[in-house]
């Protein structure tokens, strides 16, 4: 099956609402689930049909190799930009977890208006790491990978982290399987997972969430997922920002809240975005939907879906050309896709500036329309 943004996006709303399905008599039943379904149903359908005309399994020819001197100077950006927010934050989040040095919350690290922009690069190096590793066969960027890799653990931030090894395995996937997922390696894409929700809940203790999540709700799903407390976890994280998104779709907002998402954190206060209802005030995300819908009403999921299909159209299409942003453009809206449960990850400054660097550090051998 050739993996597209649309499809993924589909994959992971499906998985959304199974989680959501699995404990629904947890959250407040609403009509508004109902409709949700059937917009976004209609939405996948007609932006799969569009985007499958643009699509092809990735070429060889026009696979992306690395600027070495970008390379570098991004990689001793990064290095400065981080020795720079841990002198400003005082310690770094893993270290303080285990009581050495001053306290600081993963919430509290870095600088404001400038983490974002750091994350960015972060996650850019790692890709741009990747390729190289698969261009020159050269350790040395398996070794540089290992340590941006270590870091995002040190900073006890499973999103970054998640974003990682999901972008890493997106980069492998275009270079090595041509954007293919064969039924041969279903196995392998499992056990991934598996590790996955391994790391999520060694993270998730080491921030304090080895807890029974149920119990401390005071919920009894009678089902397996009563003892299973890392899964636990993932059901909530699934299936509550959905609930937060419907328990909150009669907020208005401005046009111009859109565009909060791009400005730096410290000075975001100035726009006048409505405050979400959290019936779980632990679970404070309301996914990638939130802001369109407080500006266009349910109107709103076909606006965002539309984005994304619009976004992937043009990825495809700059991958059929073998420009060397389209690479780039793949992973970025894939990864949108993929965490739109989550939060808008499309208009999104770090990611923007992931965007950014990315195609910073990558290059083409040469250019030309692909005759697939």
């Amino acid at each position: 099956m050739l993996l597209t943004p649309i499809k993924i996006c589909a994959v992971v709303w499906i998985t959304v609402f199974f989680s959501f399905y699995m404990i629904s008599d947890f959250y407040d039943s609403s009509v508004n689930y109902y409709i949700f379904v059937v917009i976004l149903l209609v939405c996948f359908i007609f932006w799969a049909v569009i985007e499958g005309l643009f699509y092809k399994p990735f070429r060889r020819q026009f696979r992306p190799r690395l600027k070495l001197f970008s390379f570098k100077l991004g990689l001793c950006a990064f290095v400065l930009a981080s020795l720079v927010e841990v002198f400003f934050s005082g310690n770094v989040p893993l270290v303080a977890q285990f009581g050495v040095g001053p306290y600081i919350a993963y919430t509290d690290y870095g600088v404001g208006g400038v983490h974002g922009l750091v994350n960015g690069l972060h996650l850019a190096l790692a890709v741009a790491c990747y390729v190289g590793r698969i261009e020159t066969k050269e350790k040395v960027f398996l070794f540089i990978l290992g340590g941006l890799i270590m870091w995002a653990i040190f900073l006890v931030s499973r999103q970054l982290l998640f974003s990682l090894f999901f972008l890493l395995f997106l980069t492998r996937l275009c270079l090595i399987e041509n954007n293919l997922i064969r039924k041969s390696h279903a196995m392998r894409y499992a056990c991934i997972f598996l590790a996955g929700i391994f790391c999520f809940w060694i993270l998730g203790s080491i921030r304090g969430h080895d807890i029974n999540l149920f119990d401390l709700l005071g919920y009894k799903s009678g089902s397996w997922l009563d003892n299973n407390g890392a899964f636990q976890w993932i059901v909530m994280y699934l299936s509550s920002p959905l609930n937060n998104m419907l328990n909150n779709m009669n907020l208005q907002g401005d046009f111009y809240n859109l565009f909060s998402p791009l400005v730096p954190s410290f000075i975001r206060g100035v726009f006048d975005v409505p405050t979400p209802y959290l019936s779980i005030e632990i679970f404070n995300v309301t996914t990638g939907f939130y802001i369109y819908n407080t500006v266009f009403g349910y109107l709103g999921v076909f606006f965002f879906i539309s984005l994304i299909g619009l976004f992937s159209v043009s990825a495809g299409l700059l991958l059929r050309r073998g420009h060397p942003f389209g690479f780039a453009m793949y992973l970025f809206v894939s990864h949108a896709s993929f965490f739109s449960f989550f939060a808008d990850f499309l208009v999104n400054l770090p990611f923007l500036a992931f965007l950014f660097f990315c195609s910073i550090f990558l290059k083409y051998p040469q250019r030309g329309k692909c005759n697939a």
